[in-house]
Protein backbone atom coordinates (compact mmCIF):
# COMPACT_ATOMS: atom_id res chain seq x y z
CA UNK A 1 0.00 0.00 0.00
CA UNK A 2 3.06 2.24 -0.15
CA UNK A 3 3.26 2.82 3.61
CA UNK A 4 6.61 2.53 5.37
CA UNK A 5 6.26 -0.16 8.07
CA UNK A 6 8.36 0.16 11.22
CA UNK A 7 7.03 -2.80 13.18
CA UNK A 8 4.16 -5.28 13.33
CA UNK A 9 3.21 -6.70 16.71
CA UNK A 10 0.57 -9.05 18.10
CA UNK A 11 -2.55 -8.21 20.07
CA UNK A 12 -1.60 -8.62 23.70
CA UNK A 13 -3.73 -10.30 26.30
CA UNK A 14 -3.31 -11.38 29.89
CA UNK A 15 -5.16 -14.56 30.77
CA UNK A 16 -5.05 -13.63 34.47
CA UNK A 17 -7.48 -10.81 33.71
CA UNK A 18 -9.46 -12.74 31.09
CA UNK A 19 -9.37 -9.76 28.76
CA UNK A 20 -7.21 -8.42 26.01
CA UNK A 21 -5.21 -5.25 26.40
CA UNK A 22 -6.86 -2.27 24.77
CA UNK A 23 -5.53 -1.25 21.40
CA UNK A 24 -4.68 2.41 20.93
CA UNK A 25 -5.57 3.03 17.28
CA UNK A 26 -4.33 6.10 15.47
CA UNK A 27 -7.86 6.65 14.23
CA UNK A 28 -7.93 4.63 11.03
CA UNK A 29 -7.86 1.01 10.01
CA UNK A 30 -5.62 0.18 7.10
CA UNK A 31 -7.05 -1.19 3.89
CA UNK A 32 -4.59 -4.04 4.33
CA UNK A 33 -6.83 -6.57 6.03
CA UNK A 34 -5.98 -7.57 9.57
CA UNK A 35 -3.73 -4.64 10.49
CA UNK A 36 -4.46 -1.73 12.78
CA UNK A 37 -2.15 1.30 12.82
CA UNK A 38 -1.17 2.33 16.36
CA UNK A 39 1.20 4.82 17.99
CA UNK A 40 3.39 2.05 19.34
CA UNK A 41 3.63 -1.67 19.98
CA UNK A 42 5.37 -3.61 22.71
CA UNK A 43 8.56 -5.14 21.33
CA UNK A 44 7.77 -8.61 22.69
CA UNK A 45 6.57 -10.78 19.83
CA UNK A 46 7.02 -8.02 17.25
CA UNK A 47 8.70 -8.10 13.86
CA UNK A 48 10.97 -5.21 12.86
CA UNK A 49 12.65 -5.21 9.44
CA UNK A 50 16.44 -4.93 9.75
CA UNK A 51 16.60 -2.12 7.18
CA UNK A 52 14.27 -0.05 9.41
CA UNK A 53 16.60 -0.51 12.39
CA UNK A 54 19.47 0.67 10.17
CA UNK A 55 17.51 3.83 9.32
CA UNK A 56 15.77 4.61 12.63
CA UNK A 57 18.54 3.28 14.87
CA UNK A 58 18.35 0.73 17.64
CA UNK A 59 16.36 0.88 20.81
CA UNK A 60 17.85 3.00 23.60
CA UNK A 61 19.50 0.79 26.22
CA UNK A 62 19.54 3.69 28.69
CA UNK A 63 15.78 3.42 29.08
CA UNK A 64 16.08 -0.14 30.42
CA UNK A 65 12.80 -2.02 30.73
CA UNK A 66 10.13 0.67 30.27
CA UNK A 67 9.42 2.86 27.26
CA UNK A 68 12.25 1.30 25.23
CA UNK A 69 9.83 0.12 22.54
CA UNK A 70 7.49 3.10 22.84
CA UNK A 71 10.32 5.60 22.35
CA UNK A 72 11.57 3.62 19.34
CA UNK A 73 8.12 3.54 17.70
CA UNK A 74 7.67 7.28 18.27
CA UNK A 75 11.13 7.93 16.78
CA UNK A 76 10.28 5.72 13.78
CA UNK A 77 7.02 7.63 13.32
CA UNK A 78 8.94 10.91 13.16
CA UNK A 79 10.83 9.41 10.21
CA UNK A 80 7.63 8.47 8.39
CA UNK A 81 7.28 4.85 9.54
CA UNK A 82 4.08 3.37 10.93
CA UNK A 83 3.54 0.77 13.66
CA UNK A 84 0.86 -1.90 13.34
CA UNK A 85 -0.97 -4.51 15.38
CA UNK A 86 -1.76 -7.77 13.57
CA UNK A 87 -5.33 -8.24 14.79
CA UNK A 88 -5.38 -11.96 14.01
CA UNK A 89 -2.21 -12.67 16.00
CA UNK A 90 -2.41 -12.72 19.78
CA UNK A 91 0.10 -13.31 22.53
CA UNK A 92 -0.36 -13.76 26.25
CA UNK A 93 1.86 -11.18 27.91
CA UNK A 94 1.76 -10.54 31.62
CA UNK A 95 2.47 -6.93 32.50
CA UNK A 96 2.68 -6.51 36.23
CA UNK A 97 0.47 -7.95 38.92
CA UNK A 98 -3.29 -7.37 38.94
CA UNK A 99 -4.51 -5.11 41.76
CA UNK A 100 -8.11 -3.99 42.30
CA UNK A 101 -8.59 -0.33 43.16
CA UNK A 102 -12.08 1.08 43.55
CA UNK A 103 -13.60 -1.85 41.66
CA UNK A 104 -11.22 -1.60 38.71
CA UNK A 105 -8.36 -4.01 38.01
CA UNK A 106 -5.10 -2.27 37.21
CA UNK A 107 -1.55 -3.48 36.80
CA UNK A 108 0.99 -2.81 39.53
CA UNK A 109 4.69 -3.54 39.69
CA UNK A 110 7.60 -3.78 42.09
CA UNK A 111 9.08 -0.58 43.55
CA UNK A 112 12.10 -0.97 41.21
CA UNK A 113 9.87 -1.28 38.16
CA UNK A 114 7.95 1.82 39.26
CA UNK A 115 11.27 3.64 39.43
CA UNK A 116 11.94 2.90 35.75
CA UNK A 117 8.39 3.65 34.69
CA UNK A 118 8.43 7.09 36.32
CA UNK A 119 12.01 7.93 35.32
CA UNK A 120 11.53 6.96 31.69
CA UNK A 121 8.18 8.72 31.40
CA UNK A 122 9.77 11.92 32.70
CA UNK A 123 12.75 11.46 30.36
CA UNK A 124 10.42 11.00 27.40
CA UNK A 125 8.35 14.05 28.34
CA UNK A 126 11.57 16.12 28.34
CA UNK A 127 12.37 15.25 24.72
CA UNK A 128 11.79 18.26 22.49
CA UNK A 129 10.57 16.09 19.63
CA UNK A 130 7.71 14.52 21.61
CA UNK A 131 4.33 15.61 20.26
CA UNK A 132 1.98 17.82 22.23
CA UNK A 133 -0.60 15.01 22.06
CA UNK A 134 1.72 12.63 23.90
CA UNK A 135 2.55 15.24 26.51
CA UNK A 136 -1.14 16.00 27.02
CA UNK A 137 -1.96 12.31 27.50
CA UNK A 138 1.06 11.34 29.62
CA UNK A 139 1.25 14.13 32.21
CA UNK A 140 -2.09 13.27 33.87
CA UNK A 141 -1.34 9.54 33.57
CA UNK A 142 1.99 9.78 35.40
CA UNK A 143 0.38 11.84 38.17
CA UNK A 144 -2.42 9.31 38.54
CA UNK A 145 0.09 6.46 38.41
CA UNK A 146 2.13 8.01 41.23
CA UNK A 147 -0.94 8.64 43.34
CA UNK A 148 -2.61 5.23 42.93
CA UNK A 149 0.54 3.20 43.42
CA UNK A 150 1.72 5.27 46.36
CA UNK A 151 -1.66 4.82 48.04
CA UNK A 152 -2.40 1.17 47.25
CA UNK A 153 0.82 -0.69 46.34
CA UNK A 154 2.56 -2.23 49.33
CA UNK A 155 4.88 -1.51 50.98
CA UNK A 156 3.88 2.12 50.54
CA UNK A 157 7.18 3.65 51.64
CA UNK A 158 9.22 1.59 49.17
CA UNK A 159 6.98 2.57 46.25
CA UNK A 160 7.03 6.26 47.23
CA UNK A 161 10.81 6.22 47.60
CA UNK A 162 11.45 4.57 44.25
CA UNK A 163 8.90 6.65 42.31
CA UNK A 164 10.27 9.89 43.76
CA UNK A 165 13.81 8.75 42.93
CA UNK A 166 12.61 7.98 39.39
CA UNK A 167 11.07 11.43 39.18
CA UNK A 168 14.34 13.05 40.30
CA UNK A 169 16.50 10.97 37.96
CA UNK A 170 14.13 11.63 35.04
CA UNK A 171 14.30 15.36 35.66
CA UNK A 172 18.09 15.35 36.02
CA UNK A 173 18.69 13.00 33.06
CA UNK A 174 20.23 10.17 35.07
CA UNK A 175 19.67 7.17 32.82
CA UNK A 176 20.86 3.60 32.38
CA UNK A 177 20.42 0.54 34.49
CA UNK A 178 20.55 1.03 38.23
CA UNK A 179 18.59 3.16 40.65
CA UNK A 180 20.92 4.38 43.38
Amino acid sequence: MGQKVAVVGPRLGDERWDSEKRLTPRGREQALEGLLEVDHVIASGSIIPMHVIAIVGGMKDDLFIDYVDIEWCLRASRQGYASFIAKDVSMDHQLGKPMTVMGRTISTHSPMRHYYMVRNTIWLLRQRWLSAKWRFLKVPKIGLHLLINAMFARPHADHWKMMLRGLYHGLTGRMGRGHD
